[in-house]
């Protein structure tokens, strides 16, 4: 899978292996997720990145970095320009029934900064990244938008975050 991407990073949850080659972000599952150390290890889902990757956004325990929004799947980068030219206020115009955007996110516990670098509290909306299909519960993907107009995505339903940069 690896010689057949080629990505330029892998994000790694649980302890790496020796077999495991290339730029390889570890990120510690327990210390980012508030639970106890666990001897079960496992690779998370996997994020490809042909866009810029940094390791950790700073105050919050589930972040995990930040990446170009031309690194993403086209979904996302999709959903991503039809919600910037919306304003991020709801819904864009061709979403499905049952798909939330602008909902309060509460962020308890954080996993995402609580207040912004000059101290003042952060607030947050979630908008899901992908339609909701009849018949069927809302996927896990989601953007968390806070009051200073930083975008996160989320792949696993809140679990991490990837602040978005760039246009």
């Amino acid at each position: 899978m690896l010689r057949k991407i080629n990505p330029s990073a892998i994000i790694c949850y649980g302890e790496t292996f020796d077999e495991m080659k290339g730029n390889i972000i570890a990120v510690d599952y327990a210390s980012t997720n508030n639970l106890k150390p666990s001897k079960a290890y496992f690779v998370h889902k996997t994020y490809f990145f042909d866009g810029i990757m940094n390791k950790g956004i700073g105050g919050g325990s589930g972040s995990t970095g930040s990446a170009n929004i031309s690194g993403f799947p086209e979904n996302v980068r999709t959903s991503y320009s039809k919600y910037q030219d919306s304003g991020w206020k709801s819904n864009y115009n061709g979403q499905t029934p049952g798909t939330k955007a602008g909902r309060k996110f509460e962020n308890n516990p954080p996993k995402l900064p609580v207040k912004d670098e000059n101290g003042n509290k952060l607030s947050y909306r979630e908008f899901d990244v992908n339609n909701k299909l009849p018949g069927q519960t809302r996927d896990s993907e989601r953007f968390v938008v806070d009051n200073n107009g930083r975008v996160y995505y989320s792949s696993d339903l809140y679990n991490t975050f990837i602040e978005i940069t760039g246009d």
